[in-house]
């Protein structure tokens, strides 16, 4: 009688050749995963040891990595959601690596294709992958990505994801910086949010230093205190441009605490120099 798919799966994890490589031996698992057409569930005690195998990824030679990519974007756009969850793991691992930008920037136009798929996953995937590349997403990416901005039918959260994949590839980049605070115009909410992205990215634009400036005096009090955390991590010659701001914050009695803590904080570095 045949083992169903997953006790073949638990046992092709478990065994390893002596004489292969970590990377061969994520590879062969991953071919044997794709194999499985019927699989529809993944044990919780193979999912833990596919990803202590693939922690290895992350140091194995970039020649070998790259074996792996063309059955994980196989798995990746499958449309099994196992092969789709398995495709995932292995595409964070690698791309948690310090070198992944370089290493996965021929399969942009894949992942980039996943965004276009009409499943919602696909989508959040494909984008997730990209904001996690190092030291940052390609400058490639922003052909592919700025466009998507402009789409009415885009949901607050995925207009964020792109906006952050953006700023860290582009962070100075004018039509990058100008179509994320566009779009305020028709999503508010989003306000505190990009602030947040604006900080994360050390963007020395001026008009998303404007945006700053303008948000340390936003009514909202959330908004206020993105503003300064965003400010306070700032080169010191930015920091310095909104030192009479950050004066009348830390001094406002009204101001809630963490506001005024981090507007001292940052008024600590003006004054070190």
């Amino acid at each position: 009688m045949a083992l169903p798919p997953i006790y073949v799966m638990a046992g092709l994890l478990l065994f390893a050749p002596p004489d292969s490589t970590p990377s061969t031996n994520v590879k062969r698992t991953l071919e044997e995963f794709l194999s499985q057409g019927d699989l529809k569930e993944i044990s919780n005690s193979a999912r833990g040891s596919l990803a202590d195998r693939l922690e290895f990824v992350r140091a194995e030679p970039v020649a070998e990595v790259r074996q792996i990519l063309p059955v994980t974007l196989s798995l990746l756009r499958s449309e099994n959601p196992s092969h789709q969850e398995i495709g995932c793991m292995a595409f964070i691992a690698i791309a948690l690596r310090q070198d992944s930008a370089e290493l996965l920037g021929p399969t942009i136009p894949e992942l980039v294709a996943l965004l276009d798929t009409h499943d919602r996953t696909h989508g959040r995937t494909a984008l997730g992958l990209l904001g996690l590349l190092n030291p940052k997403p390609p400058v490639s990416l922003v052909p592919y990505l700025l466009p998507r901005l402009a789409d009415s039918k885009a949901s607050t959260e995925r207009l964020s994801a792109l906006s952050r994949t953006l700023l860290r590839a582009a962070p100075d980049d004018p039509a990058v910086v100008g179509a994320i605070l566009n779009l305020l115009q028709e999503h508010p909410r989003m306000r505190d949010d990009v602030v947040q992205m604006i900080g994360a990215a050390h963007t020395v634009n001026e008009r998303a230093i404007a945006f700053l400036g303008a948000s340390l005096t936003d009514e909202d009090t959330n908004v206020r205190l993105m503003a300064v955390q965003a400010v306070e991590s700032q080169p010191i010659q930015i920091i310095q441009r909104f030192g009479r701001q950050l004066t009348k914050i830390a001094e406002d009695p009204d101001e809630q605490s963490s506001t005024r803590e981090s507007a001292s904080r940052a008024l600590k570095q003006i004054n070190s120099h």
